[in-house]
């Protein structure tokens, strides 16, 4: 076996790797995937709740502000951490929206 699926660390007294100890890990790494998986269905079932009752609502009103201020708090975070980071020309071009001019040099 090769990868994730070797039964290696799971040894018995005599440094015999057991079946049941991986089997074991095996089915607690599926059953963590699963319900990974449950909790972004979950997840993207409240947001087409949200974007429904947004649209209802014509995009206006107190639960429409609470998202756009919620959605700019994380952009700035975002964009913030691409600052830190140096990463913010990069990403600007990445994503299509042209080059930014080159940071001048820094006088030391």
């Amino acid at each position: 076996m090769t990868g994730n699926d070797e039964p290696e660390g799971h040894s018995s007294p005599d440094r015999v790797p057991t079946l049941i100890a991986w089997a074991t890990d095996q089915a607690w790494l599926a059953e963590a995937d699963r319900d990974r998986a449950e909790e972004r269905f979950d997840r993207l079932a409240g947001d087409r709740e949200l974007a429904t009752a947004l649209q209802a609502s014509g995009y206006r009103g107190r639960n429409y502000d609470l998202f756009a201020n919620e959605i700019a708090k994380y952009g700035w975070a975002v964009i913030r951490g691409w600052i830190y980071k140096g990463q913010i020309r990069g990403e600007v071009k990445r994503k299509g929206f042209g080059a930014l001019e080159p940071e001048p040099a820094r006088a030391r």
